[in-house]
């Protein structure tokens, strides 16, 4: 249950982020195979994965976070090739919560 509320929350997030996004990316690809966007990730910005879930459709929704709070969604089709969803500041982890009931 808590794991679905996430992943909404995520989807609720990605849609709203989505436009606002597209200019802050530049010269970041949308869209390319997953270990290009994966190696983007860990080796420009410090992020590394931090959570994932698994669409009905066979996706997944990742989240990489660095320890300066910065932080990036990404979805992975069944066909491998993963599309940036929305990236910010300030990401945190609950420390008080014990993992999906």
């Amino acid at each position: 249950m808590t794991r679905n509320l996430i992943l909404l929350g995520l989807s609720t997030l990605s849609i709203g982020c989505l436009l606002a996004m597209r200019p802050a990316l530049g010269a970041t690809p949308d869209c390319a195979p997953r270990p290009d966007l994966i190696e983007l990730l860990t080796k420009r910005d410090g992020e590394s994965w931090r959570f994932s879930g698994t669409a009905q459709n066979g996706s997944v929704v990742e989240t990489f976070a660095a320890d300066n709070g910065s932080w990036t969604v990404l979805i992975t089709r069944p066909d491998g090739i993963s599309c940036l969803l929305a990236s910010g500041a300030a990401f945190e982890t609950n420390a008080n919560h014990a993992g999906p009931a």
